[in-house]
């Protein structure tokens, strides 16, 4: 890989940094007449049996056929899971792969040592070289056990305040990703996510998994609201009571809902489709599932 001085100038990283200080001054505040509507990506780990992870049996994958089979279906971006690695591929060669679809790095599930010691420089250069603005922790790692205490949250809170100090300068932002385990309060009574969110800078921004929140008996709408212009993206995945392959749009979400929180006070950037079980081939699972919420996006524009 090429260093990040060479490939990015002083003047690069100061034109960030002011678009970083705008963002983090208040994103929210943008008149919603003003607003772009947020853009729809594809987290990859939807079809990650083609992209050769995890396959059954074991295959090599294919990312640009991969790539141009998302880019036909008509979505705008795609969300890596970084955590999982990048196929064997150099920054610049897959910046040439987004570029030759029309597609765009919408957003990173990374792991927190992703973005420290000599790996943030490693980070830093590929998702500059990108574009991507948002970097996604998809989970807070450490000792399992401790995530039953407080403490392990305020920890959690301090780690992501310094993680986002040091990407601000580059105009990224980071984010948390929610779980189950988010949303399971502690014996205190107290909420994980809330620690999270209560104790981190206002830049910081979560990532709702929706389908978890009905199944913790939340209301993701509630957290939008709670937490004003911090809902930077969102995974659309619909929940049902009785089965895990649900598509987008044939749950008990209600969307009408969501769509109106994330557009007049969540400054939602992306709606990133994420259909991790099938009802039927992953690809068409997922092509029906962006039909779906392309159905309710027009109903709520009509």
């Amino acid at each position: 890989m090429q260093s990040v001085e060479r490939t990015f100038t002083r003047r690069d990283i100061l034109k960030a940094g002011a678009a970083a200080a705008a963002l983090s001054a208040g994103a929210s505040k943008t008149p919603a007449a003003a607003r772009k509507p947020p853009g729809i990506a594809l987290q990859l780990f939807s079809l990650r049996e083609a992209l050769g992870f995890r396959a059954k049996p074991p295959a090599k994958g294919d990312l640009p056929g991969t790539l141009e089979a998302i880019s036909k279906m008509g979505f705008q971006g795609v969300e890596w899971y970084g955590w999982g690695g990048y196929f064997d591929r150099t920054p610049k060669e897959l910046k040439k792969l987004l570029d030759d679809n029309g597609l765009v790095s919408a957003s990173d599930h990374i792991h927190a040592p992703m973005l420290q010691g000599d790996r943030f420089k490693q980070t830093l250069e590929l998702h500059l070289t990108l574009g991507t603005k948002f970097l996604t922790l998809s989970e807070l790692l450490g000792n399992r056990q401790a995530r039953g205490t407080k403490q392990f949250w305020i920890d959690g809170a301090k780690l992501m305040n310094e993680l986002a100090e040091k990407l601000r300068p580059y105009g990224i932002r980071l984010g948390l990703h929610n779980h189950a385990i988010e949303l399971q309060k502690l014996p205190d009574g107290s909420l994980p996510w809330e620690i999270i969110f209560d104790n981190t800078d206002k830049d910081i921004y979560q990532q709702l998994h929706l389908a978890a929140w009905p199944a913790a008996g939340l209301d993701p709408v509630a957290y939008i609201k709670r937490y004003p212009g911090r809902t930077v993206s969102m995974h659309m995945n619909d929940y049902a009571p009785d089965r895990r392959d649900v598509l987008l749009g044939e749950g008990t979400l209600k969307w009408q809902e969501i769509f109106n929180a994330a557009e007049t006070v969540g400054d939602t950037q992306w709606y990133i489709v994420e259909q991790e079980s099938y009802p039927t081939t992953p690809l068409e699972s997922v092509r029906q599932s962006l039909a779906n919420l392309r159905k309710l996006l027009a109903e709520r524009k009509g």
